[in-house]
C-alpha cells in the first residue's frame, strides 16, 4: 500500500472517531504517536482534555468521590478519564484485597460477636475495613449472638398484652388492618403476629 493511501486512510479513521488510535497503530504497525502526527500534519487534530477538568477531576478524586461519579461530573468517558488521569499519576489503581492469613481468622473467629467488640474495632485490630471482615464472618458461617441481634435494644411495637389481645382476634378472623388501626401500629406489625 503506497504512503498517501495508507495517510488518507489513517486521517478519515481518526477524524470519524469511531476507533481508538492504538488500534489504528495496531492496524498500521505504527507506533500512537505516529497516527497523532500524521493526523495533524492533514489537520485533523486530536483531541486533547481540558486541563482544567483534569484538574477538577483529580481533587473530586483526592475528596473521596468515586471514579464513576467523577466522570458523569467532569463530562469523561471512565475509561477514557481513568487513563488520562494514570497517565498523569493522580489515580492509582487499588490493589487488591489480601488473602487472610490463618492468624486473622483465628482473631475474628475469637472475637467475633463478643459484648464491647464492635465490627469496627475487629477490623482495625486486623487492620482491614469493616465489610472484609462481615463478608470473610459470613463465609465462615459466624454469627452476633441473638442476644445482641434481637432488635438492636429496641423496645417492641406492641406490649405482651397487647400482642395477645392481637392474635386471639386474628384467630376471630379480624383483619390485621383493623386490629392495627385500634392499636396505632402499621398491618405488618400485626401481620407478624400471625406468622409467628
Amino acid at each position: 500500500m503506497d504512503r498517501v493511501k495508507r495517510n488518507a486512510e489513517i486521517v478519515a479513521l481518526v477524524k470519524a472517531r469511531k476507533m481508538p488510535r492504538c488500534k489504528i497503530a495496531a492496524r498500521y504497525r505504527l507506533s500512537v504517536s505516529r497516527i497523532s502526527e500524521i493526523a495533524t500534519k492533514h489537520g485533523v487534530h486530536v483531541r486533547v482534555p481540558d486541563p482544567k477538568k483534569v484538574w477538577v477531576a483529580s481533587e473530586l478524586i483526592n475528596c473521596g468521590m468515586p471514579l464513576t461519579h467523577v466522570a458523569q461530573r467532569v463530562g469523561f468517558n471512565i475509561q477514557t478519564l481513568r487513563h488520562i488521569l494514570e497517565e498523569e499519576g493522580l489515580y492509582v489503581r487499588s490493589l487488591p484485597t489480601p488473602l487472610w492469613t490463618e492468624e486473622e481468622v483465628r482473631v475474628l473467629r475469637r472475637d467475633y460477636g463478643k459484648p464491647g467488640l464492635s465490627v469496627r474495632i475487629i477490623a482495625a485490630k486486623l487492620g482491614r475495613t469493616p465489610n472484609q471482615v462481615m463478608l470473610k464472618a459470613r463465609l465462615l458461617g459466624l454469627k452476633w449472638p441473638l442476644e445482641f441481634r434481637a432488635n438492636l435494644g429496641r423496645e417492641p411495637a406492641l406490649t405482651e398484652r397487647q400482642q395477645a389481645e392481637a392474635r386471639r382476634r386474628l384467630a376471630a378472623g379480624e383483619s390485621a388492618r383493623s386490629i392495627a388501626r385500634n392499636f396505632g401500629v402499621t398491618p405488618g406489625t400485626v401481620g407478624r403476629l400471625r406468622r409467628q
